[in-house]
């Protein structure tokens, strides 16, 4: 990979960039797996999460300021849930198609094997990393274009189906877990009654260093909501506040039971 053409959009970021050699550099690493480092230790290429880290970041802040400008008019929680629509690992792994990452991927024999260069969670955390080096390579401005081209027509499709619900939709009932990031949700449904947002905690990352599992657990008021794990930080924030979105499931519906009885 280090000498193989890159996929044409990754190319035209490289050529804008102040420094196309260290862009390029930051490209390879975007698209390096773990799997790859593992299975070449002394090959002295770091993998993709760190990039993958910096990704998600610059992808909310862009992604969210273009949804403040699409829609003026929206409250906090309509803003969230557009967002969510439009971040999410399906998403992000579409968008990492149409620019054909798959194919470019650095994966270890097993990884590539198993179907790897399809897997939507791969791809997702791929994508990342690429807006991750974009950002590095490029500032906001290119790594806004690259989302323009990527992603355009998914948020599209959110301010579209923000604007025809206004008023979104309030509560647990509403909340699919395959569209909406959800982290996003549990902000939402904590903060609607006026409590203070989410915090996550990360544990000391058990296992080689090679092959770290990551440890978070979400926090609101001073109380445990919900606890995850995964192969990143982001993964285990996610499981966490997916965790928690569970127990407040449970809970709502331990109440509609109990109304019922009386």
């Amino acid at each position: 990979m280090p000498d193989e053409p890159l996929p044409p959009a990754l190319s035209r970021v490289i050529e804008r960039a102040a420094d196309p050699g260290r862009a390029r550099e930051l490209m390879i690493e975007a698209l390096t797996h773990r799997t790859w480092v593992n299975e070449h230790p002394s090959g002295g290429r770091s993998h993709n999460q760190r990039l993958e880290l910096l990704g998600d970041a610059v992808l909310e802040l862009i992604v969210t300021h273009e949804l403040f400008e699409q829609l003026p008019g929206a409250d906090e929680g309509l803003l969230s849930r557009a967002r969510a629509t439009a971040v999410n690992e399906a998403a992000l792994a579409q968008a990492a198609r149409a620019i054909d990452l798959g194919p470019a991927l650095l994966l270890g024999r097993g990884e590539a094997a198993s179907g790897g260069r399809e897997r939507a969670r791969t791809l997702a955390d791929a994508f990342e990393a690429v807006v991750a080096a974009t950002y590095l390579a490029g500032g906001v401005a290119l790594a806004k274009e690259l989302l323009d081209h990527a992603l355009g027509e998914v948020v599209a499709g959110a301010v579209r189906g923000a604007a025809s619900d206004a008023r979104g939709t309030a509560g647990l009932a509403g909340v699919d877990a395959r569209v909406k990031d959800a982290k996003s949700v549990l902000q939402e449904i904590v903060q609607r009654d006026g409590g203070p947002p989410p915090v996550y905690v990360h544990e000391e990352p058990s296992g080689p260093v090679h092959d770290r599992l990551f440890h978070a657990r979400v926090m609101a008021g001073g109380r445990e909501l919900g606890r995850g794990e995964g192969r990143s930080r982001r993964e285990a924030e996610m499981r966490a506040a997916g965790d928690a979105l569970d127990d407040l499931r449970f809970e709502r519906d331990g109440e509609g039971s109990g109304d019922a009885s009386t």
